[in-house]
């Protein structure tokens, strides 16, 4: 057998690349069309999101030859898609007639703000193969970094109206599975909508409805007549904004992050929710699954670390007076600041005391998310000459995932909702935040398996990432560790 550092590389090399093309909407889009880019997506512009859906079963294949899609660009042919990415890619254009501003590009408006273009421009998608590789093997064997291979990514360039924002990777792999990989920036979407795109692709090619059709129109989420902002929530943010940007990605900086993703089953969560039921009844999977990492970071982080601080990410669609659709596209997320003892939190109860800080934090109220709209608005700064009334530009973007430890609650992704075949859905689903700040990011998802199940993905400074996957309360609940390699 390869030791292990050989194994690593050879999976990297075996991402092979085999086409790039563009794939336009199967309906026209209305011509002049924009999409304002609300306040909070604003807010995410230093941030890119990486989703990567594997499936451990082949494609239903077509007996015909392939042939040009109406939905791609005329500048690549399809003649060499092969059996499974044709169908996907008919199915994608299908689908992104519901969908404008995927297709579309980032533009100033006349304030210098953001906004789509709803211009038919078209997704980049590239197809690639792992031959040497099964999706199972890979989920055991890969690193994090050859992880990221499976979805394109291309920095925004410096003319914006020719980047395409979304990208799209499908991947074979030797047994007959597959991947899909979405890359797009955090302002176009948060994690929620990102897979609600993949998931209406897979309802388009099974020929079923759209379950949670997009919705776009964000003006719930502008100021209000009477602004607050006084509240706590808005304390926080105001910090942050003071915060200096993070530092430039640099493969020789001393601080380099390692992710862990660990997979508790229903048993294992049902054992720590029964265990700390006495200090925290009814604790749910998120509260005791975001404790056991806090808990376990604030054992392995060094002792300048700010441990006791967590940056609590919430998404907030179905907690407003007003509701938004599951289907809301773009940024609908809150980020709170949550303390406990660090002394606590290391100790033998720490589990316990970071989830009950975690439920305190979970009054939240609509109050908390609309006040830092009002702010965020309030700090915008008219250009000179501008007309009269007009709302002028955001400032830059804030580093809402640093620098403490942030850990997000992403327990309603319908990740495992994205089935391309009836009845067959993903094998595994994972997300990252590009680039890691601070003291990392936790992600808490939905699993494969029913009932109590989660995953958590933890991207953390390379030495805390070591000492976490080894921590002993964790191994008392047996968790599966994905993706066995190490980043070197």
């Amino acid at each position: 057998m390869l030791p292990q550092a050989d194994q690593d590389e050879g999976l990297m090399s075996r991402v092979q690349l085999k086409a790039k093309k563009t794939v336009v909407s199967g309906q026209p889009c209305r011509q002049g069309k924009v999409y304002p880019l609300s306040v909070i997506d604003h807010m995410m512009g230093l941030y890119s999101l990486r989703l990567i859906f594997y499936y451990d079963h082949p494609l239903p294949v077509k007996e015909q030859q392939p042939r040009r899609l109406a939905g791609m660009s005329n500048n690549h042919s399809s003649g060499r898609g092969g059996p499974v990415v044709v169908p996907l890619e008919e199915s994608l254009s299908e689908a992104l007639a519901f969908f404008p501003p995927v297709t579309g590009r980032l533009n100033r408006d006349a304030d210098g703000n953001w906004e789509v273009k709803c211009n038919d421009a078209g997704l980049r998608t590239v197809e690639a193969a792992v031959p040497g590789s099964t999706v199972a093997e890979w989920l055991e064997t890969a690193d994090p970094e050859a992880e990221l291979s499976l979805a394109h990514w291309e920095k925004m360039s410096d003319d914006p109206t020719f980047w395409s924002p979304f990208y799209v990777q499908l991947t074979e792999f030797r047994d007959g599975g597959f991947s899909i990989g979405l890359s797009c920036p955090h302002m176009h979407a948060d994690p929620h909508c990102a897979a609600l795109l993949v998931k209406a692709w897979g309802d388009v090619h099974r020929k079923a409805g759209i379950a949670n059709p997009p919705f776009f129109h964000s003006h719930g989420l502008r100021l209000r007549k009477s602004p607050n902002t006084t509240t706590a929530s808005v304390e926080y943010y105001r910090s942050k904004a003071a915060l200096p940007p993070p530092p430039p990605a640099d493969p020789d900086n001393s601080l380099r992050f390692n992710t862990i993703t660990f997979r508790f089953s229903d048993v294992s969560v049902r054992r720590l929710v029964s265990e700390i039921s006495e200090s925290l009844p009814d604790a749910t999977p998120f509260e005791v699954l975001a404790g056991l990492m806090w808990s376990a970071c604030a054992r392995a982080a060094p002792a300048a670390s700010h441990v006791r601080d967590l940056n609590l990410l919430t998404e907030f669609r179905k907690a407003m007076h007003a509701p938004l659709p599951h289907g809301f596209f773009g940024n609908a997320i809150h980020f709170s600041h949550v303390q406990a003892g660090a002394e606590e939190l290391a100790g033998d109860g720490g589990i316990a005391v970071a989830a009950r800080a975690i439920r305190a934090d979970a009054c939240r109220t609509e109050e908390d998310f609309r006040s830092v709209i009002d702010w965020w608005e309030e700090r915008r700064e008219p250009e000179e000459g501008s007309d009269a009334g007009s709302g002028g530009m955001f400032p830059p973007p804030i580093r809402m995932y640093g620098p403490t430890l942030t850990c997000a609650n992403l327990e309603g992704v319908m990740a495992y909702g994205a089935t391309f075949v009836e009845g067959r859905r993903p094998s595994h689903v994972s997300c990252r935040v590009i680039p890691p700040d601070g003291e990392g990011v936790v992600l808490v998802m939905p699993s494969p398996e029913e009932g109590l199940g989660r995953t958590v993905i933890a991207t953390l400074p390379e030495e805390v990432a070591r000492r976490v996957r080894a921590d002993p309360e964790i191994a008392k609940y047996e968790p599966k560790v994905l993706f066995g390699g190490q980043s070197k």
